[in-house]
């Protein structure tokens, strides 16, 4: 039988994908939407909803507590892990709208 903390930080792990997935399927359906609302220009969209994102993305500072009982800057690592998921929503949502990728969303 498999030790419980395994289990639970298995379950977390599974929590952490299905809200990165979450996201993911949030901010693509709102750059395409945003594209879409824009209206002269989706490229223009998609843009804007990632620049706006992007400055958010900047601001946020987080700090875990480690085993030790020491508080660590966790914010490079999760806004690293964040952008990634941009990324990719940036990617489905420029194929969904038939338009050329960026240099961010070609990795």
């Amino acid at each position: 039988m498999a030790d419980p903390k395994t289990l639970k930080i298995e379950q977390e792990l599974l929590t952490a994908r299905a809200i990165a997935g979450g996201l993911f399927a949030v901010l693509t359906d709102l750059m395409i939407a945003h594209a879409r609302v824009i209206g002269t220009c989706a490229d223009d969209g998609i843009l804007h909803v990632r620049a706006i994102a992007d400055e958010s993305l900047a601001k946020l500072e987080a700090e875990v507590l480690e085993p030790s009982g020491d508080f660590v800057d966790a914010g490079s690592s999760i806004r690293a892990k964040v952008s990634t998921i941009l990324d990719a929503a940036e990617a489905n949502a420029r194929h969904a709208l038939a338009l050329p990728p960026t240099s961010n969303t070609t990795n």
